[in-house]
Order: C-alpha cells, then structure tokens, then sequence
C-alpha cells in the first residue's frame, strides 16, 4: 500500500511539474522581443538574445502563432528603445499607406532599454527621475513616420500666423494603424474581436493629408487611427497632422486613449473642405480618452480636441457615446472656432480642466455660421459638461467667453445642452440661453488675489515653458 501511494505521489508531482512546464513554456512564446540597435530580422524573437529589429515583423509571426494554435488573447511584444519605421502598408498601391499595424489579442510595449536590461515585466520598465506620469519613460521608444530618416518632418509655431509651419517631405499617412479588421459596406471599421494595445511609445510625424479624399482616412488621424477594440496608453503623440481630424489621434467609432501626451499637433482643414477638428484628437461617433494632457496642439475647430457627430439624427442618450474624462486640455489653438474643446452633436465631458487655450476665429464666418464664439468650449446642437473647469482662454484681441452653445435652428425652442457642477470663468459673457445648467460656478479672470479681496480664484499653477514658449506640461 505504502508503494502504491509513493507511486502515485511521484505521478502527481511529476504531472504537476510537467503542467507547470507547459504554462511556462506556453507564456514564452506568446511573447516577443524586439531591439533596434542588437537585434536581427532572422532571429526568432523568442528572447532578448535573439531579438527581432522589425516590430511588424513581430507582431505578424505572434499573431500567426497564436492562430495557428487557436488563441484569442494574451500575446506580447516588448520593445527597445530606439526609433522605428513601419514596413508594411494598410493597402496596396503608395509606401505612404505604411503604418504599424495593431494585432487583436495582442499588446505591445515600448520603453525597455537596449538589450532589454533583463527587464520581463512592462511594470518594470524604468522611468525617468522625478517622473509624475505614465508616458515620462527613461528609455524613449520613437514609431516615426518619416520614411526618409535623412529629411524628417519639421514642426515650428508661428507667431504671426497662429499656427503651426510644418514640412513633411516623405511621410505616412498613419504611423499607427487599429483598423486591421477593414470596413464594412457603409464605410465604418469593423471592431476589432480582442484589445490590441499600445503602451510606452512616442509617436511622431504621421501626416494624413490628402484632401482630395474627403470622409476617407487618408485625412485623418495622422498619428494613430483608432477604432473599437484599441487601446493607446501611457504614449506620447507629437508632431502629426491630419487634414481633416484628428491630427494626433483619430477615434473612428471607439477605441481608448489614456494617461497619454498629446501635443503639437495641428489638424488645420483645407480651402476645398470645411473641416479641420481636433488639432490634438477627434472622437467620431465613439471612444473614451481619460487621464490625458492635450497641450499645444492646432486646429481650425477644436484646437485640442474634439468630440464629433456628423449628424444629429439619434436620440442625445445615443450621441453621449463619446467621452473625455479627468484631462487637461491647455495652450491649444483654433483658427476658428473653440480653442479647447469643439463638441458637435454629442459628447461628454466629465472631470476636465480646460485652460489658457485660445480662438482667433473673430470675423470669420463659415457656412453661414459666425465662429469665433467660445475660447474653451463650444457646443453645436448638443453634449453634456460635469465638473469641469473652463478658465483663462481668450478669443482675438479682447474676448474671453469659455462656453458658448449654438443650438440647431429646429430645437431653439428645446434645452439641448447640459451643464452640471462646473466652472467658467467671466460667466456673465457666456451664452448658456439654451442650456440646462445646475450648480455653475464663475471663476475671477485672475488667477489668484494679490491683498484679500473675495471672489473664486482657481490658483493653478502655471507649468515651465521651453524655448519656444511651448508649455512643458508632463515633459522632463
């Protein structure tokens, strides 16, 4: 009996160990290393050692690995600092249609020093000194869309212009591409079956520019297109343009973007389109951004960003299906309308701070609509506000409305817009006549009181600025 059981503990253990082995083995190859400066295209990219230099390349042999055995979910790529380019297109016929494609079930991480330091945790990926945010790691990992790294795209702001002068003389449309399930037949992305995630890059000098193709992606999203399914965390965005939306990011019907930077982007619209909205994002029927700064960024509506429907045909519960939750948006610029935050048809705003953006749209009038109304936040038709904070924008030489609501013509009779437990400064000169508001505070034009007078200061406190009079906002 006492053999009999000897044995049959001998059996589990060695099962169990077998098991254990198996799960191992198993989480292994379900990830990925890649390392520009010591890796090699052939090698297997089972280990830092044997490193891949190509991130598709990665991403492509994961994802066949994974199909082949019937996985859904679970797949890693880790990835060395260094800056990459995407090798592979979206579709046939121009190399500008290159961008990193995203894999379903699959996250990929950058911010790992060369030679991976031995690091097997993105938890662990170390930071930079004195670092207050997720984006702020010591080991930049850059998905550039300059093809030609001898003539990278330039960026500078102009004073006298208001806007950003850019060049771009070969770059991608996208540098990060979400939409890898397609379009169905009335041209919406498909959702992707499982989160792909993109957590510790910068990315840079996408340029989605082609006009002549309006309502296509061609002109949006310059830096990332993003739909249902995806995820962008912990990321910096700068430096991308987009014609049309979103020259950072493009949230096209879903999709996440959190505890990321996005700034100096422009999304400045064309002569042969009315659009131009959301210089830093634009959500379009769907997505979430949460616990971002949008700073810097350009564009003729919604320099920072915009939260866009294109038509008001549903019910207001059906176009609250777009958010911004617990951000900054700050030092953005309109040439139009909205230097903060453009909302039309929809959209919800909870937990924002909303400041020292500003709107040069006084004068200009486009489609038989006056713009130059809202320095913080304006609302066309309708969206809803809570708990935020609308301060310090300016519009033109001497105008300082931080919300202004245009309802449609047909429902002026109706309260289209929301607003609950926020903060505007100069309250007194913003058109709330066709909003339901409850809880609304207004703040003093100052900042802070300089002897002991009464009044609602929001005392923030103004961030380093670099030699550009750029604000450094979450960057060391």
């Amino acid at each position: 009996m006492i053999r009999w059981n000897k044995f049959i503990l001998a059996f589990l253990v060695a099962f169990l160990s077998g098991s254990a082995t198996a799960v191992a083995q198993q989480a292994a190859s379900l990830r990925r290393y890649v390392d520009a400066a010591n890796g090699a295209y052939a090698n297997d990219g089972l280990s830092w050692a044997q490193a891949k230099n190509n991130i598709q390349e990665a991403i492509n042999d994961l994802a066949a690995y994974m199909a082949a055995r019937g996985l859904t979910e679970g797949g890693e790529v880790f990835v060395a600092e260094g800056t990459y380019s995407p090798t592979e297109g979206t579709e046939e016929g121009s190399t500008l249609f290159a961008s990193f494609k995203m894999s379903p079930g699959i996250a990929v991480y950058g911010g790992f020093p060369a030679g991976g330091g031995g690091i097997e945790d993105p938890a662990d990926r170390p930071m930079k000194d004195g670092s207050r945010y997720g984006w702020q790691f010591l080991h930049e990992t850059v998905l550039s869309g300059d093809l030609l790294a001898s003539s990278p795209a330039t960026f500078a702001w102009s004073d006298e212009d208001q806007t950003y002068t850019t060049a771009f003389p070969s770059n991608v449309y996208h540098v990060v591409w979400f939409a890898t399930a397609g379009f169905d037949a009335g041209g919406k992305p498909v959702a992707l079956s499982r989160e792909a995630v993109l957590d510790g890059f910068t990315i840079k000098h996408g340029h989605a520019a082609d006009a002549t193709l309006s309502g296509r992606h061609y002109s949006r999203g310059g830096g990332v297109y993003l739909v249902d399914g995806g995820v962008v965390r912990n990321c910096i965005v700068t430096e991308n343009a987009a014609v049309e939306r979103g020259g950072g990011i493009y949230l096209d019907g879903g999709g996440r973007v959190e505890s990321s930077f996005i700034h100096r982007n422009t999304a400045p619209g064309a002569s042969t389109i009315a659009e131009g909205y959301g210089g830093g994002i634009a959500l379009v029927g769907g997505g979430d951004v949460r616990y971002s700064m949008i700073v810097n960024n350009f564009a003729a509506n919604g320099g920072g960003l915009a939260l866009y429907n294109p038509d008001d045909g549903g019910t207001i519960e059906e176009s609250l299906c777009m958010s911004a939750v617990a951000s900054v948006v700050a030092n953005n610029t309109a040439s139009n309308e909205a230097g903060g935050v453009y909302l039309r048809n929809g959209g919800i705003l909870n937990l924002m701070t909303v400041t020292a953006n500003r709107c040069n749209g006084t004068g200009i009038t486009v489609n038989n609509v006056q713009n130059g109304k809202s320095a913080g936040v304006y609302v066309a038709n309708y969206g809803c506000i809570l708990n935020s904070v609308f301060w310090g924008g300016t519009i033109g030489t001497d105008g300082y409305v931080q919300y202004y609501h245009r309802p449609d013509a047909r429902q002026t009779g109706d309260l289209t817009s929301l607003v609950f437990h926020s903060a505007f400064s100069d309250q007194a000169i913003t058109e709330l006549t066709y909003t339901y508001r409850s809880s609304v505070l207004s703040l003093e034009r100052d900042n802070f009181s300089d002897d002991s007078n009464i009044g609602n200061y929001p005392i923030f406190t103004r961030p380093a600025q670099d030699d550009n009079d750029n604000l450094r906002v979450g960057v060391v």
